[in-house]
């Protein structure tokens, strides 16, 4: 098995941009996690006409090389940023092979996710941090919406059991609905059933190769932890063993009910939020031994993000 380690970057690095509620932030963000040598993403384009529209577009520098665009201005607000998947791109802010496509995706029946950058329209600072390598990017931030609390999106190739056959393997995952407040419209700590969606996650095609975009699920350990958020409800530690339990994070189809992959270096913690700081790092152990992981506390669903930060990740 190939494996890759996610590069972690964070709003306290010395000489790291500001997150905040104006036009373009997040953009300057993701060029400083994602274009540099560890990562090699590589921007294609920014356009920007007045001030008005700021949009960039990046292309996975390796894995199924797939594209996502951004729109991070004020056309709305500038509290969120509006994220669209595809297959190629182009010389414009578009490409070819969109998911999800209009009418399939939200808000609103629109065809992009919303990532939230801040409670405000303006320059406040908001703590953010990134897990990025040459095909996945996990962007999280304290939005000022709920203490403490963390949103975000991710892009990127998933683990497929396919292997790198599976050409179609990206996911695209964020926000339901714009200019709202609060974590009710979070979906990336929602966990769903087999044979049901997750809304906000899509992928750019199906296992097989057919059709176009589809909306995806995702579920961990429900007998360990919950079965719709990413939290737990196992003893802590574990009274027989003394050990802490994660479960990976599996992507599935829901028309098929079919297991496609895992997402890669996202494990669901197993047991309640309250034993646990963010930014606490844990040592695999058992079938994880030799792998290291960082916990995000809290999301929105009273939960925590354990990303794994050795040069264990595994890739295909």
């Amino acid at each position: 098995m190939a494996n890759s380690q996610f590069q972690i970057f964070q709003s306290s690095d010395g000489g790291a941009p500001t997150l905040n509620g104006t036009s373009g932030s997040l953009i300057a963000v993701l060029d400083y996690c994602l274009t540099g040598s560890t990562t090699g993403w590589t921007r294609t384009f920014t356009s920007s006409s007045s001030g008005t529209v700021v949009r960039a577009m990046y292309q996975q520098a390796s894995g199924s090389r797939m594209f996502f665009n951004i729109q991070d201005d004020a056309l709305l607000t500038s509290k969120e940023a509006r994220i669209f998947g595809f297959e190629t791109g182009s010389s414009q802010d578009t490409g070819s092979r969109q998911f999800p496509l209009s009418g399939q995706g939200v808000p609103s029946g629109y065809g992009y996710v919303v990532t939230r950058k801040s409670t405000t329209i303006d320059a406040t600072a908001r703590a953010w941090i990134v897990f990025a390598d040459t095909s996945t990017v996990y962007f999280f931030c304290i939005t000022g919406d709920s203490a403490g609390t963390y949103t975000g999106f991710f892009f990127g190739d998933i683990y497929s059991l396919k292997g790198p056959s599976d050409a179609y393997r990206c996911i695209i995952a964020g926000r339901t609905s714009e200019n709202a407040a609060g974590t009710g419209n979070d979906t990336i700590p929602v966990l769903s059933g087999i044979a049901s969606v997750v809304n906000g996650h899509y992928m750019a095609r199906t296992y097989g190769g057919g059709g176009s975009s589809i909306t995806v699920g995702k579920h961990g350990d429900g007998v360990k932890g919950s079965t719709t958020v990413l939290a737990g409800t196992t003893q802590y530690p574990n009274g027989v063993d003394g050990t802490i339990y994660m479960a990976p994070i599996w992507v599935h189809e829901n028309a098929s009910s079919t297991v496609r992959g895992r997402l890669r270096g996202w494990y669901q913690i197993c047991h309640a939020i309250t034993n646990f700081t963010d930014g606490d790092t844990l040592n695999g152990s058992s079938t994880l031994v030799g792998r290291t992981f960082q916990l995000i506390k809290t999301n929105g669903n009273n939960g925590i993000f354990c990303l794994e930060t050795s040069a264990t990740v595994e890739t295909n």
